[in-house]
């Protein structure tokens, strides 16, 4: 298979990447030979993905995650990220920050049910709940119910979850996979942490959840990065350009 996958790349007039981490693995896979890739990255709607409003009086900070319930997202990792930052809190004498966490999971998985236990386990039934799988065209609204963004996947090509929550002006903490590194810019529209660190996701959550100007300041760029890299529409046009030159169309 992977010599019929080498010999039809060769063939292509032309390869597009949705992502630089993508194309590097498909220069890896062909070694020496030539290859041109250009990158089409899988952008979002930028009218559809758009924050209407802001829920300012709810009393609670929503964190939030949609993703499979699968191993290579990482979904216990931000589990037991919750159980630290909780502890971590009260610990510091802020019991009253952690009292007005929400951990909202959209997604469904093999995974549910160590979730479900591993929430139980860690007493905190209260402030992580299973929301279920939603179609995409929900995925909008559920976006708008959070203050903060956070996945922690082990394995990622290219970060649309990211990117969608980036366009509805909201701050992410990301693992230090391929595909979220390049989305996010560390420090300007979110947090990069290391991978299978559970730790490091819940000192990322503690310095959002104690400042909403960095959150706001985050959101606003993170929507003004997808807007200038991410734009559907832009990213339309470089695959039509693509199509145009190597068919010669007018």
């Amino acid at each position: 298979n992977m010599k019929l996958l080498v010999k039809n790349l060769l063939y292509a007039d032309q390869i597009a990447s949705t992502s630089h981490c993508m194309a590097n693995q498909v220069r890896k896979l062909l070694g020496s030979k030539p290859v041109n890739i250009e990158i089409t990255p899988f952008g979002v709607d930028v009218e559809k993905f758009s924050r209407k409003t802001r829920n300012e009086t709810r009393g609670k900070i929503y964190i939030g995650n949609i993703k499979a319930l699968e191993p290579k997202y990482g979904i216990t990792d931000l589990v037991k990220a919750i159980g630290i930052l909780k502890r971590n809190l009260e610990g510091k004498g802020l019991a009253e920050v952690s009292n007005k966490i929400v951990v909202q999971i959209y997604g469904d998985g093999r995974q549910k049910d160590e979730i479900n236990d591993l929430i139980k386990q860690l007493q905190l039934t209260e402030t992580v709940i299973l929301k279920g799988r939603i179609p995409n065209s929900e995925v909008p609204a559920a976006l708008e119910e959070m203050d903060i963004f956070c996945v922690t996947s082990v394995q990622e090509s290219f970060g649309v979850s990211v990117v969608e929550a980036m366009a509805m002006e909201l701050p992410v903490v990301v693992t230090d996979v391929d595909g979220f590194k390049e989305v996010v810019d560390d420090g300007v529209t979110g947090i990069i942490v290391e991978r299978n660190n559970p730790n490091a996701v819940a000192q990322a959550l503690e310095k959002l959840l104690l400042s909403k100007d960095l959150r706001l300041k985050l959101g606003r760029n993170g929507r003004k990065r997808v807007l200038e890299f991410y734009n559907w529409d832009k990213n339309v046009d470089t695959m039509l350009e693509l199509y145009k030159k190597h068919m010669k169309i007018n």
